[in-house]
C-alpha cells in the first residue's frame, strides 16, 4: 500500500525538524512534535468521509504535522507564539490563556502553513 503521504513525507519530516530546530535552545519546559502515523490519517479520512489520498491529507485535514510546546511561565507563550509567526504563516490562532475556558483549560492554539503549503496545528 502507497503512504498516504505521496512522497512528501521527506518534507514533512523536514518540516517537523526545523520547528525543533527553531526552538531548540529555548527555555521551556518540553516540545512535542508528530508526524500523524498513516494509520490515523486514514482513521481520519474514513471519519470524515474523504478517500485515503495525499491530497485529502495534506490538503483537506490539517494536522498531518504537528507540535506542543510547554512553557514555564505563562509570559513565555507569547514569546514562542512570536516565533512561530515569524516563521510560518499563521492562518489561524485562539488564545485560550486570555479566554480561559469554563473548564480552566489554557493554552494557545495556532494553525500555521509552511513554505510547501503544509498545514501545521501547534499549541503554546
Amino acid at each position: 500500500m502507497n503512504s498516504i503521504y505521496g512522497e512528501h513525507l521527506p518534507e514533512m519530516n523536514a518540516i517537523a525538524d526545523e520547528i525543533s530546530r527553531m526552538l531548540e535552545n529555548g527555555n521551556y519546559e518540553h516540545i512535542r512534535r508528530r508526524i500523524k502515523s498513516e494509520e490515523s490519517m486514514r482513521n481520519k479520512c474514513r471519519l470524515n468521509h474523504l478517500p485515503e489520498n495525499e491530497r485529502s491529507a495534506l490538503e483537506s485535514i490539517h494536522d498531518a504535522i504537528g507540535f506542543r510546546i510547554i512553557c514555564h511561565f505563562i509570559d513565555e507563550v507569547y514569546d514562542y507564539a512570536e516565533m512561530i509567526r515569524s516563521a510560518f504563516t499563521v492562518t489561524a490562532e485562539k488564545d485560550y490563556i486570555r479566554d480561559c475556558k469554563p473548564n480552566g483549560y489554557r493554552s494557545y492554539h495556532m494553525i500555521v502553513r509552511s513554505e510547501l503549503s503544509q498545514w501545521i496545528p501547534g499549541q503554546v
